[in-house]
């Protein structure tokens, strides 16, 4: 973790006044600092993620009011000087717990997993709602997704059903249009 991150918030955002500076060591693509217990800055740690964080800030920011689950919400972004240790996004740290694998299944078959799954239905049902193309319009690493399930669906049938010599017995289901 580069010492120089607290600098670098400061540097962009001298009015920020940091009391606290916390390092969580669970980010895989970023380094990412929790400032007076209230604020996560993240900073990609490659290179390949300094667009990713770019294209990450402008989804949350076309879905933040879309959605009613709490999603991390960019306040304080620097993407002035596109270099790892440079490039930063800060939002107001999500009050829970992280949805670990682990901990769910402690609570198989409760309340809380109900919960939980209804959670995500709901999140998921609004994400599918937004209109991509009013905030994305111009973005030309959006792929047809129509024609990239078709294709994958297309590899799946071939390769499974193929290779496994199932194709004789299901070849109704595979060239069904819901398959």
């Amino acid at each position: 973790m580069n010492p120089s991150y607290a600098r670098r918030i400061q540097e962009v955002y001298p009015h920020l006044h940091i009391q606290d500076v916390e390092i969580n060591s669970m980010g895989q693509n970023n380094d990412v600092l929790i400032l007076n217990q209230s604020l996560v800055f993240r900073f990609p740690k490659y290179a390949a993620s300094l667009q990713a964080m770019i294209r990450e800030t402008q989804l949350l920011n076309g879905i933040k009011t879309k959605v009613t689950l709490p999603i991390p919400n960019p306040m304080y972004v620097s993407f002035d000087d596109m270099q790892v240790g440079k490039m930063f996004m800060g939002y107001p740290l999500i009050e829970g717990q992280p949805l670990w694998t682990e901990d769910l299944l402690q609570h198989r078959n409760s309340n809380i997993e109900d919960r939980v799954a209804e959670q995500m239905v709901d999140f998921l049902v609004q994400l599918h709602a937004v209109e991509i193309n009013e905030w994305i319009a111009d973005d030309t690493n959006v792929l047809n997704v129509h024609e990239e399930m078709s294709d994958c669906t297309l590899k799946f049938k071939t390769n499974c059903f193929v290779t496994s010599g199932l194709m004789h017995k299901r070849k109704s289901r595979a060239t069904s249009p819901g398959f």
